[in-house]
């Protein structure tokens, strides 16, 4: 259970992140009118990966300091991938909603901060797999995971086409991406729980 749904979750990062990269390129300039030497549509197409990278060097900082503090692994690594997922369903549906360019922009740049789930999900699984099987899992995990990258910009370009209407057809898209980001969010909060799976593993080393 605890790798089926961190598998969940980072398929619905992913997911977010294919349509951040391949679509809001098109969505800045289709929908709201931005030209591509806007400062709006630079930092629209540029800064959510500057911002990522912040926070996910925060994130893995403060995770680490929140283990030492409370040894617990939920706590410290489940709560804040549930946190950065839920909010980033919520700037994500923001962003498509809110009648402003400049709020636009700003909230396609904070959804992208949800990328920074992906390590501490990774770390997860690893608590939670025997070693002699870890290297297998692993490459599992990052199979499915990854699959959005093919999968949702294809999804994203059916819909599209479904609905005769750019707008109509990315506003869904991305609205689609906000629902599994919140409930890949959801999903973790309420079924990871790595902290019994990792003293059973701990059990059976010491008993072996």
């Amino acid at each position: 259970r605890n790798i089926i749904f961190s598998i969940f979750a980072a398929f619905s990062v992913y997911w977010g992140v294919a349509l951040l990269l391949g679509w809001t390129p098109i969505y800045l300039v289709t929908v709201l009118h931005l030209k591509l030497t806007d400062p709006l549509y630079i930092a629209g197409v540029s800064l959510p990966w500057l911002l990522q990278g912040l926070v996910l060097m925060a994130c893995g900082a403060l995770a680490d300091r929140a283990f030492q503090l409370t040894g617990s692994v939920r706590r410290s690594r489940v709560f804040p991938v549930a946190a950065l997922l839920i909010l980033g369903a919520m700037f994500l549906y923001l962003a498509v909603s809110i009648p402003s360019t400049l709020g636009a922009v700003t909230f396609f740049i904070l959804a992208a901060t949800a990328g920074a789930a992906i390590p501490l999900l990774a770390a997860i699984v690893l608590d939670v797999t025997p070693q002699v099987n870890r290297g297998s899992v692993q490459g599992v995990v990052v199979a499915f995971s990854t699959l959005p990258g093919f999968i949702a910009p294809l999804v994203t370009g059916v819909m599209i086409q479904a609905t005769g209407n750019q707008f109509v057809g990315l506003h869904n898209a991305y609205v689609l991406a906000a629902l599994l980001l919140l409930a890949g969010g959801v999903g973790a909060m309420a079924f990871v729980r790595p902290d019994k799976a990792m003293q059973k593993l701990s059990s059976s080393y010491q008993t072996s």
